[in-house]
C-alpha cells in the first residue's frame, strides 16, 4: 500500500505520523524513470531542504495514486479514515451530530491536531510544529496533485450496495499541456453519494439493536402525558397520569376523555390508556444511516519559468458540496421534567385551549403548587421529518515564486508564497417550532386572536393540522465561514561541507491569518428554536514564525557507519488573537538517522509542538443540544434516595436531556512532545523486500477538551468514584450541573477547557514485498498500528485507565489496526485484494433503561460488552486496453458483507460509525480513458 523507494507520477498523498513536523513530497514530482537527475535532490515532507536520501528521521508515508482508485472510494477523506494509522473521526455515516464532511484523524488525536496541506501549502484549518508551524501534533497530510500531465483523461465510476440503495457516481475529466517551459492542467470532477435509511439494515432498524421501540423515544405520535391530576376547585387528588390517548380525533377535533374521574377511579369511557416502554416510539427508521451529498470541484493549476531559473505557479481550487441528514420527526416536550429551561419555566397548557380535556392550567401556577413535576411528550409526525442540509463553497488559492540562487559556489532555494482561501457555508433546518408561538397557541389569548392557531397536544396521531403547523413551524438558515490568508519567504541551501558531507540549512517567515464566524437564524440565537439556541461565533486570531533548520552529515563512510546525520529545526511563534490574548511558542526538532550500511537505518526523532485554539473553539458560544444520556441519579427502585437532594423517586424523562457545549475565549494552546524510534530494513539478500518498525509516543499537555456530556454527568454527580471523581473536569462541576427540585438537570453544560494531559505511545510495522515470477508480478504490503496506550492525566496527576482496546460509543481505540494488501499484475491485467483488520475492543455495558435488554452483553454481569474483532474482505479487478488506451475495472468492497459488531453505548445505530461501515457489500465499475 505504502512506498517510498519511488516517487510516482500521479495525484500522491503523503502523510507523516508524528508530532511537530509535516510529511509530503514537493510538486512537481517526476517519475525517477522518466528523469532521474530531478530527484538527485527533493524535498521530502517534514523538512525543507533538499536531499538524496528519501529516509527521514521520522516516518513517512506515500500512498500513489493507484493504490487509492485500488480502494474503490470515491474521497481520499475516506480512504484515509481506513488506514491504520487513522483514528475515530466524523464521517458521513454521522448523521445525528454530522454536517456532511469527512475528516482525518491521526492516532486517535482528534482531526484538529491534524495538518491538512495541498501540495505542500495549508489548508483551511486552523490551529504546530518546528517545520510547519501549527496543528501538527498529531501528523500531515499532504494532498500533491498533477502537474505535468499531458493530454486529457476521463473517468467515470458507478457503484451500488448489495441492497440496492447507497449508490455512488463518479466523473471526472482532466486535460493538460507540458513543456520545457511550464504547465497547465485543468481538473473537473463529480461524485454523488445517495443515502441508506437506517430502516433498511438490520443493525440499526430499532434505537438499540433487537429492542423492537422498548427503547424508543416517550414523545410518540400519540403523546405520553405524565403528571398529577387533580381538582382544582377542591384540591382533590385525583390520580397519576401516565397515558397515552388511545385513538387520533383528525377531523372533528374531539377532545379525550381524561383517564380518572373526580374520585380517582378509573374512568371507563377514557380514551387514554396506561403508558409502557412496548408503546414508545421507534425513531431509528427514519434517520440516514449513510447521509447524501453531492460535490463539484474545479482545479488548476499552472506554472511558468518566467526567467533563467526562476518559476511562478500558481493553483486555484474551487469545490462545491451539497449535503444533508435526516432525522424523525420534532419530538415535542413541555413541563418541568422535560429538562433545560423547561424545568424552571415551563409551557403552560391552559385549561381555555380548546383541546384541554382536564380543564385546568396543566403546568401553571396552582398544578405547580399542587405537584411540581410532569412532562407532555407529542412526537410531531404530522409535520414530517426533520431535514438538515448544507451548500458548501470552499476556494483556494496560491501563488508562488520559486528560484535558484548562486552563493559562494553553492545553489541556494529560494520561494516566495502567497495563499488565500475562502469558505461559506449555509446551513438550512426544516422540522423544528417556534416555542414562542407554540406556547401562545397553547394559550387562553390564542382563542379569541383571528392569527393565531390553537394547537391540539392530546389528539393523538393525525389532529395537529396543517394550518396549526403553519403557525408555528419554521425554516431555520444559518451561514459561516473562514478565511485563511497565509505568506511565507524560505531560502534554502549547501552552508558548508563538513569531513562527512554538506551542511544544508533552511530559513524562514511564515504569516498567517485567520478569521472565521457563523450567525445562526435569530429564531436560534434567541432560544425560541425547539432545536435549541446556538450563539453567533465571530472572530480570528494572527500567527507570526520564524524558523530555522539544519541538515548536518556527522559521518560517513566507515565501519557500521555508512551515513549518519543529524536533523534539527526550531521555529519562535507568535499567535494573538482578536480578543488581544497573546501566547508565544517555541517549538523544536532533533533527529538522528544511521544508515549502517545499504540495508539497515536505525532512526530517531523528539520534537516539541503545540496547537493553537481554533476560532471556533475561542469564540463560539454556548449551543444547545440533545445528547442521549443516563442520569447516574435515576432512581434504584428501593424508594431511597440515590443522590443528596435529588428526589429518592427521580428518574430522567427521557434518554435525550437538554444540554449546552460551547467555546472558551481564555483558551490557551495546546503543547505536545513526541518521540519516536525505529529501524528501515532493505534486504539486499531478498529483492524487493523492506520492513519499517517504528516505537512512538505522543504526550499533549495542556488539552483543549471537552469531557463529554456522559462524564459531565458521572463526574459531577455524588454517586462519582474511581476514574468519574477524579476527572480533569471535577473542580469546575458546580458551573456545569445543577438540577431543579425535581431532580432534572437544568443547567448542563460541556465546555471547552485547557485540562491535562494526553498519553499515547505504540509501534507502527510496515512489511513490502515485491517479486517477479513468470506468471506476473506480485506485490504484497502489511502495514499494521498497535496502540499500547491512550489515557488522560488530571492537573493533579492522577491518570485516567488506559483506553486503548476500549470503545466509548462512537469513538475506538482499538489496540490493533492492520491492513494487508496483495496485488498481481500479469500483462495488462490487474488483481488487488485488501484485508482490513479492526481489533477487539470493550465497552461498559450500557443499555439504556430496560434491563432485559443487557443479554446483548458479552457479560451482563461483569458490566462490560465486547466489540469482536472485524475483517474486511476488497477484491478489485482491471483490464488494460493498448488499443483505445482504455481500462476498465470492477469491484466489490466487504466481500462477505461483514456488519459492524453491536455496541451498547454508541450513541445511534448500535456500532461505531467512526471506525465501522453499515453499507455491506458494495459493488462497483470505472472505465478510464486517455486521449
Amino acid at each position: 500500500m505504502y512506498s517510498n523507494s519511488k516517487i510516482a507520477k500521479a495525484v500522491r498523498v503523503a502523510m507523516m505520523f508524528g508530532a511537530g513536523t509535516a510529511a509530503a513530497i514537493s510538486a512537481p514530482a517526476f517519475s525517477a524513470e522518466e528523469k532521474a537527475e530531478a530527484i538527485e535532490k527533493i524535498e521530502v515532507t517534514g523538512s525543507r531542504i533538499k536531499r538524496a536520501d528519501m529516509e527521514t528521521a521520522q516516518p513517512v508515508a506515500i500512498i500513489d495514486r493507484a493504490t487509492l482508485e485500488a480502494s474503490g472510494l470515491t474521497s481520499v477523506g475516506d480512504f484515509l479514515q481506513s488506514l491504520p494509522i487513522a483514528g475515530s473521526a466524523i464521517n458521513t455515516t454521522f448523521n445525528n451530530g454530522g454536517d456532511g464532511s469527512t475528516r482525518i484523524d491521526l492516532r486517535n488525536l482528534g482531526s484538529s491536531r491534524v495538518l491538512v496541506l495541498v501540495n505542500g501549502h495549508r489548508w483551511i484549518n486552523s490551529g504546530t510544529g518546528a517545520v510547519y508551524g501549527s496543528d501538527a501534533i498529531a501528523g500531515v497530510v499532504n494532498v500533491i496533485t498533477r502537474t505535468d500531465f499531458e493530454g486529457v483523461e476521463f473517468n467515470a465510476y458507478t457503484g451500488q450496495s448489495a441492497e440496492g440503495d447507497g449508490g455512488q457516481q463518479q466523473f471526472d475529466i482532466t486535460t493538460g499541456v507540458s513543456n520545457d517551459k511550464g504547465h497547465l492542467t485543468l481538473n473537473v470532477s463529480y461524485t454523488n453519494q445517495e443515502p441508506i435509511f437506517a430502516g433498511d439494515r438490520e443493525i440499526s432498524e430499532d434505537p438499540f439493536f433487537g429492542s423492537g421501540n422498548r427503547l424508543g423515544s416517550s414523545g410518540t405520535p400519540q403523546g405520553r402525558f405524565a403528571f398529577v391530576d387533580y381538582d382544582p376547585n377542591t384540591s382533590n387528588y385525583a390520580g397519576f397520569v401516565n397515558h397515552s390517548v388511545t385513538k387520533g380525533f383528525p377531523t372533528n377535533g374531539q377532545v379525550p376523555n381524561r383517564p380518572f374521574l373526580a374520585d380517582g377511579s378509573a374512568n371507563p369511557d377514557s380514551d387514554f390508556t396506561s403508558f409502557s416502554n412496548d408503546i414508545r416510539y421507534n425513531y431509528a427508521p427514519e434517520n440516514y444511516l449513510l447521509t447524501p451529498q453531492d460535490r463539484w470541484s474545479l482545479y488548476v493549476s499552472s506554472g511558468y519559468e518566467i526567467a533563467d531559473d526562476v518559476q511562478l505557479t500558481a493553483d486555484v481550487l474551487y469545490n462545491h458540496r451539497e449535503s444533508g441528514q435526516l432525522l424523525a420527526p420534532m419530538p415535542l416536550f413541555i413541563g418541568p421534567w422535560a429538562g433545560g429551561a423547561e424545568a424552571l419555566n415551563p409551557t403552560v397548557v391552559s385549561g381555555q385551549n380548546i383541546y384541554n380535556p382536564f380543564g385546568y392550567d396543566i403546568f401553571g401556577a396552582d398544578h405547580m403548587d399542587y405537584y411540581n413535576g410532569g412532562f407532555i411528550g407529542r412526537r410531531l409526525i404530522e409535520n414530517g421529518p426533520r431535514l438538515f442540509s448544507q451548500e458548501v463553497e470552499t476556494w483556494k488559492f496560491n501563488l508562488s515564486l520559486d528560484g535558484i540562487v548562486e552563493v559562494v559556489g553553492n545553489e541556494w532555494n529560494w520561494s516566495l508564497h502567497a495563499g488565500y482561501g475562502d469558505n461559506r457555508a449555509t446551513s438550512t433546518t426544516q422540522g423544528r417550532i417556534n416555542k414562542t408561538r407554540l406556547s401562545y397557541a397553547l394559550s387562553a389569548e390564542c382563542n379569541s386572536d383571528p392569527s393565531c392557531v390553537p394547537f391540539n397536544l392530546f389528539g393523538g396521531e393525525g389532529s395537529i393540522t396543517d394550518e396549526m403547523l403553519g403557525y408555528m413551524t419554521s425554516t431555520e438558515t444559518s451561514e459561516g465561514g473562514n478565511t485563511l490568508w497565509n505568506y511565507s519567504a524560505n531560502l534554502s541551501g549547501i552552508a558548508f561541507e563538513m569531513p562527512a558531507g554538506e551542511v544544508g540549512v533552511s530559513f524562514g517567515y511564515e504569516y498567517r491569518r485567520e478569521n472565521g464566524f457563523n450567525r445562526p437564524d435569530y429564531l436560534v440565537q434567541s432560544g425560541q428554536s425547539s432545536g435549541g439556541s446556538v450563539q453567533p461565533t465571530e472572530g480570528g486570531f494572527s500567527e507570526s514564525s520564524y524558523y530555522m533548520e539544519a541538515q548536518v552529515p556527522l559521518l560517513a563512510d566507515v565501519d557500521f557507519a555508512q551515513q549518519v546525520d543529524l536533523s534539527v529545526a526550531i521555529r519562535r511563534t507568535n499567535i494573538e488573537n482578536t480578543v488581544g490574548v497573546e501566547n508565544d511558542n517555541t517549538s523544536s526538532s532533533l533527529g538522528l538517522t544511521w544508515r549502517v550500511d545499504d540495508d539497515l537505518l536505525f532512526r530517531g526523532n523528539f520534537s516539541t509542538g503545540f496547537r493553537a485554539p481554533s476560532v471556533s473553539n475561542l469564540f463560539g458560544g454556548l449551543s444547545t443540544g440533545f445528547p442521549s444520556v443516563t442520569d447516574p441519579c435515576n432512581s434504584d427502585g428501593s424508594g431511597n434516595e440515590v443522590c443528596a437532594g435529588v428526589p429518592s423517586g427521580y428518574s430522567q424523562p427521557n434518554t435525550q436531556l437538554e444540554a449546552q457545549s460551547g467555546s472558551n475565549e481564555a483558551l490557551e494552546p495546546e503543547e505536545s512532545e513526541s518521540t519516536s524510534f525505529g529501524l528501515v530494513y532493505d534486504a539486499s539478500w531478498l529483492e524487493g523486500f523492506n520492513l519499517s518498525v517504528d516505537v512512538w509516543s505522543i504526550q499533549i499537555d495542556n488539552v483543549i477538551t471537552s469531557a463529554g456530556f456522559q462524564q459531565v454527568l458521572n463526574t459531577c454527580s455524588p454517586t462519582a468514584t474511581g476514574d468519574d471523581a477524579t476527572h480533569p473536569i471535577a473542580p469546575f462541576c458546580d458551573s456545569l450541573l445543577q438540577r431543579a427540585a425535581s431532580g432534572v438537570p437544568v443547567t448542563f453544560i460541556n465546555p471547552l477547557l485547557n485540562s491535562g494531559t494526553l498519553e499515547t505511545n505504540g509501534v507502527d510495522f510496515d512489511v513490502i514485498y515485491n517479486f517477479e515470477t513468470s506468471y506476473g508480478d506480485i506485490n504484497l504490503t502489511w502495514d499494521a498500528t498497535y496502540t499500547d496506550t491512550y489515557r488522560l492525566v488530571n492537573d493533579q496527576g492522577v491518570a485516567q485507565s488506559n483506553q486503548a482496546g476500549r470503545n466509548l460509543g462512537d469513538a475506538g481505540f482499538p489496540r490493533w489496526k492492520s491492513s494487508v494488501n496483495a496485488t498481481w499484475n500479469i500483462d495488462d491485467f490487474s488483481l488487488v485484494y485488501n484485508i482490513q483488520y479492526i481489533g477487539e475492543q470493550e465497552e461498559s455495558c450500557a443499555v439504556g433503561f430496560v434491563s432485559t435488554d443487557t443479554w446483548r452483553c458479552s457479560d451482563p454481569d461483569g458490566e462490560f460488552n465486547t466489540l469482536d474483532a472485524t475483517v474486511y474482505h476488497d477484491m478489485q479487478a482491471s483490464y488494460y486496453l493498448d488499443e483505445y488506451n482504455t481500462r476498465f475495472t470492477l469491484g466489490v468492497n466487504n466481500m462477505f458483507d461483514k456488519t459492524p459488531p453491536i455496541s451498547t453505548t454508541a450513541f445511534a445505530n448500535s456500532f461505531d460509525a467512526s471506525l465501522y461501515d453499515p453499507t455491506g457489500r458494495f459493488f462497483y465499475g470505472r472505465v478510464s480513458v486517455k486521449f
